[in-house]
């Protein structure tokens, strides 16, 4: 017999909302890894020396959006029965995007003030 993936209540249980949460984050992430890929251009990847940090190849970074768009979509669309409305699974699902869209850009722009700050120029001082 088929489990459903809501109770009697029509609330999605709660692994299924945290699963939908997680798979949204994740396909988040895809975008700038996929972007930068398909433009040709480096972007950092776990797989980058330091990881997070360093350049990856536009190959390292197909793979790891890929990586990332496999699984998102898995838990959003393969867990459960998500279905975008007006309820909790929703307004979770949704936040986690928001919220990890906003993580993500924190972390890239702190990525690249650090590279900037380490081949600024000196700052000219006067000799008294």
């Amino acid at each position: 017999m088929h489990r459903s993936s809501r109770r009697t209540t029509g609330r999605a249980a709660v692994g299924h909302v945290v699963a939908h949460a997680t798979g949204a984050a994740l396909l988040v992430n895809a975008v700038p890894h996929t972007v930068h890929a398909l433009s040709g251009r480096p972007f950092p990847t776990p797989f980058a020396d330091p990881p997070g940090e360093g350049d990856s190849t536009p190959a390292a970074n197909v793979l790891w959006g890929g990586i990332n768009a496999v699984a998102g979509a898995s838990l959003l669309l393969g867990v459960g029965r998500f279905r975008c409305g007006r309820d909790l699974d929703t307004a979770v699902t949704s936040a986690a995007a928001l919220l990890a869209a906003y993580g993500i850009s924190r972390h890239f722009s702190g990525v690249r003030a650090r590279r900037d700050a380490a081949v600024a120029p000196a700052p000219v001082t006067s000799v008294p």
